[in-house]
């Protein structure tokens, strides 16, 4: 197989179309290198710790069903017969907030979101639109997505909603960050090529110049520091991992095969970037850099893997993403411990964990 991005797969398949905040000081970027390091064992964890994973599940009428898994126990959200799908997830006190998109009767996708299991949706469904991430600040609820075929970007927050593009570029909301400055949305608009871009307050701040295509996928605030993460293509068609902070780009990939970075997390002075290497056209591999510096993630056998989130508790690193088999007849939403993969429960061969929580009770 030919996959650029293990997620696109299932997406593909149904012919469809987070918050990241730390209140830790900020961090140093080193340069990238370095050689493997094995995750170390795992810690025990408190009894009272609940994992929180988000995503969906293709039931037996090839229907994405919307899905929360905690502790790997899966509840769905949505029903058996159109599909929805999960993208972002928030958890505060006893409630429970996802956000993403589903398909309606007339094929439209339309982004919605679910507060403690009850539906909501965003936009009209008049075009397509997606919900692809949510972040909570103090008592407010804030979401971004897109809408229609010109790429407009939006940020819904406790119920108004407010277009930050205009349409004259086509632009896409990937991920957003909010903390008392207001609010960080990562993303691309396509001028030339794809360009990554972080929209601060609406105002967007171009990373990359253009010359080839690029995206940012992903933010998280530390402090005074903005960190974004995605990727660049090169002049030799390979895409390159890099993080950004504060608009300073770092390479976490070679230039010898692709790479992509989908989350970021930092932990006083550690940066952890998850994401994934392509080493040739058929595979795609999981990987995590801590300062740079690549780790290994076991697969339970699985040949492809992939990772969607990262979070790091203490000494434990959480990431969550997808297991697949060489032709992608069985696809496994998947919890990673410290590099220990714990494939969550589903009575269907195909399933995907995009975001995930970690609940300390």
């Amino acid at each position: 197989m030919n996959i650029r991005n293990l997620f696109y797969v299932l997406v593909g398949v149904l012919a469809m179309a987070s918050c990241s905040k730390d209140d830790n000081g900020p961090s140093p970027m080193p340069d990238p290198g370095g050689t493997s390091q094995e995750p170390q064992p795992e810690p025990e964890q408190p009894k009272d710790t609940v994992v929180y994973v988000a995503g969906y599940q293709i039931n037996g009428y090839g229907k994405g069903v919307a899905t929360l898994w905690t502790n790997t126990i899966p509840e769905t959200i949505s029903d058996d017969f159109t599909t929805n799908i999960v993208k972002g997830l928030e958890v505060v006190a006893n409630t429970v907030y996802l956000t993403g998109v589903g398909i309606n009767g007339n094929g439209i996708s339309v982004a919605k979101i679910w507060e403690n299991g009850n539906e909501i949706l965003l936009t009209n469904e008049e075009d397509h639109s997606d919900a692809t991430a949510i972040c909570l600040y103090n008592d407010d609820v804030f979401i971004t997505g897109n809408y229609g075929g010109d790429g407009i970007l939006k940020l819904w927050s406790n119920g108004s909603e407010n277009d930050l593009t205009d349409g004259t570029y086509y632009s896409y909301a990937a991920d957003i960050a909010v903390d008392g400055t207001g609010s960080y949305i990562a993303g691309y608009t396509i001028k030339t090529h794809k360009i990554a871009t972080i929209w601060q307050n609406g105002t967007p701040v171009e990373l990359t110049n253009g010359n080839f295509n690029a995206k940012a996928s992903t933010i998280f605030l530390a402090d005074d520091d903005v960190y974004a993460g995605g990727y660049e293509d090169n002049s030799t068609g390979f895409s390159v991992a890099k993080i950004w902070k504060n608009g300073r780009a770092v390479a976490l990939g070679d230039a010898t095969q692709s790479s992509l970075v989908n989350s970021l997390f930092v932990l006083e002075k550690d940066v952890y970037a998850a994401g994934m290497v392509y080493p040739d056209s058929n595979s795609v591999k999981a990987i995590i850099w801590k300062n740079g510096i690549p780790m290994t993630l076991e697969t339970a056998g699985y040949k492809n893997s992939a990772i969607s989130k990262i979070k790091v508790v203490g000494n434990t690193v959480y990431a969550c993403g997808a297991l697949a088999s060489d032709n992608e007849d069985e696809i496994k939403a998947v919890v990673w411990k410290n590099g220990i993969p714990h494939i969550l429960d589903s009575p269907f061969p195909k399933s995907l964990a995009n975001d995930m929580e970690i609940v300390i009770e």
